[in-house]
């Protein structure tokens, strides 16, 4: 299990900010990296989440993946 969790399909352009109000409420979050790919074949961002204990990281997992944030449906890995 890890603590890093890949956010994908993110709306383009979205910010640590609104990333970090999605995540926090699961434990105590590291770092977020947030890569805005508009190059891609739909525009979305990518963002990594690094949360301080595995067992936060899987729980954020299963309560975020296929979850709206902002207009974008993500999935988690």
């Amino acid at each position: 299990m890890r603590k890093t969790l890949m956010l994908k399909g993110l709306p383009l352009g979205i910010g640590i900010r609104k990333v970090a109000e999605a995540c926090r409420q699961y434990g105590q979050i590291s770092q977020i990296v947030v890569e805005n790919a508009g190059v891609w074949e739909e525009p979305a961002s990518v963002a990594l989440v690094e949360f301080s204990r595995r067992q936060d990281a899987e729980t954020a997992r299963q309560a975020l993946d296929n979850r709206l944030i902002g207009n974008s449906r993500v999935s988690v890995k």
